[in-house]
């Protein structure tokens, strides 16, 4: 039974940094894209 636990738990873990680690790509994606629109918006793109 505390077997069974851990290893729920180990596979709760993982998929939680998984999950993390998607919306952190997704943010720095994010990030990029503003900091281009602010490039072409200032004219700094030019």
């Amino acid at each position: 039974m505390f077997i069974l636990f851990i290893f729920c738990l180990s596979i709760f873990s993982l998929f939680c940094c998984c999950t993390n680690f998607e919306k952190q790509k997704e943010n720095r994606r994010d990030k990029v894209r503003e900091e281009r629109d602010e490039k072409v918006i200032s004219g700094d793109g030019m």
